[in-house]
């Protein structure tokens, strides 16, 4: 009866409380602590001098451009999924919403944590894996996302979505790392933002309005 708005309001302070143990338990890392060079021994580059690092590296590029056609369905299959609930499985809202949210929370988390774990260990010798981790994810993803969209049994479709979500997120943690490898210490902050800004003006901007516009062209035809 309050509302939607009060929900991002309690969820804020959800957010506030958990991030006291996060304060309290995490120990402050000094940025550039494992790096060759000590950050206090670099200059402070400018915006321009990080971008042009950036875009005279393949590597990031590419990664950028995988990464956003990635984030492009990652938007768009929330923004749809309770709706898609709704119409084709004929649930109500209120389970709808919880099929979306096992989804995106269930999958969003354990391919974060995992992909980390398992990139880690395997580009301990070999740091090609960091990039075979997440192309694997994505191959796999394909299938499942695939299968839960098709599938008739909504237990069936949480599962499979949930899974391939998870794959989907397994480009997050290697991705970041390899960027971080790319460029200085006082530079990755502003790379961060960099990518951030390209893989939300493409998988933000075009996933959402395309899978609506195809979604209306296609139901017009059927």
């Amino acid at each position: 009866t309050c509302g939607w708005r009060i929900t991002f309001i309690v969820l804020g302070g959800v957010g506030g409380l958990l991030s006291l143990p996060v304060l309290a338990t995490i120990r402050n890392i000094p940025r550039g602590s494992y790096d060759a060079t000590p950050v206090d021994q670099e200059e402070t580059p400018s915006a321009k001098d990080v971008l042009r690092v950036l875009l005279g590296n393949r590597a990031f590029v590419h990664l950028a451009a995988g990464s956003s056609l990635v984030v492009l369905i990652g938007y768009a299959l929330p923004a749809f999924l309770a709706p898609f609930a709704i119409r084709v499985h004929n649930l109500p809202v209120a389970q709808a919403g919880l099929v979306s949210g096992s989804v995106m929370g269930g999958g969003g988390l354990l391919g974060t944590i995992a992909s980390g774990i398992i990139a880690d260990k395997l580009g301990a010798n070999n740091r090609s894996w960091y990039g075979w981790v997440s192309a694997i994810g994505m191959v796999i993803a394909f299938p499942c996302l695939t299968l839960g969209l098709l599938a008739g049994d909504i237990v069936i479709v949480t599962a499979m979505l949930t899974l391939g979500m998870a794959l989907m997120f397994t480009y997050i943690p290697p991705t970041f790392a390899m960027i971080h490898g790319m460029v200085s210490a006082r530079m990755r902050a502003t790379a961060t933002s960099v990518f951030y800004m390209i893989i939300n003006l493409i998988g933000l901007g075009i996933g959402p309005p395309l899978v609506g516009w195809l979604s209306d062209r296609l139901a017009q035809g059927a």
